[in-house]
Parts: C-alpha cells; structure tokens; sequence
C-alpha cells in the first residue's frame, strides 16, 4: 500500500490526456484505503493548471471521484478543442 500512496502522490497529468491520467489514477487508488475526499483531493493535485482553471466554472464541489473525473475529462476535452480550433 505504501508504494501505491508513494506513486499517486507524485503521480501528475502533464502532457497527456485527462483519460490517460484518470486510468492511472484509478489503478493506484483501488490499492488505497482513502475515503472520497481525500481521492477527489488527490485527484485534483494532479491536474495541469489550465484543468484546474476550468474547474472553477463547476459551482459545486464533486460529490464522487467518478463525478471529479467526469468533470475533469469534459473540461480537458473543451481546452483540447480550443487548441484544435487555434490551429
């Protein structure tokens, strides 16, 4: 448990998709007894700046990491948009 506590707390979305980095996620909490909370914060340290920015146009708080995620994908796949139309 403790190298899979190690690794989500390093582990970071960088350059890759939001579903790359959620199913990274994933695989290492189903090793951590966290209870939602602590997930949903973990989740969200992870994130890129810009992710994160998005975020903030959600009024409420997720109530479920599955709700976090779903929330995240939708906000990485808007910022890919705006990038695609750019070019």
């Amino acid at each position: 448990m403790r190298t899979a506590v190690n690794k989500i707390r390093r582990l970071r979305e960088g350059d890759c998709p939001a579903s790359a980095y959620t199913a990274d996620f994933r695989l290492l909490a189903c090793d951590i007894p966290w209870d939602e909370e602590a997930l949903i914060y973990q989740f969200c340290q992870g994130l890129r700046n810009d992710v994160k920015d998005l975020l903030l146009t959600f009024h409420d708080d997720p109530k479920s990491p599955t709700e976090a995620i779903s929330r995240v994908v939708r906000c990485d796949n808007r910022l890919f948009e705006r990038c695609s139309e750019r070019q």
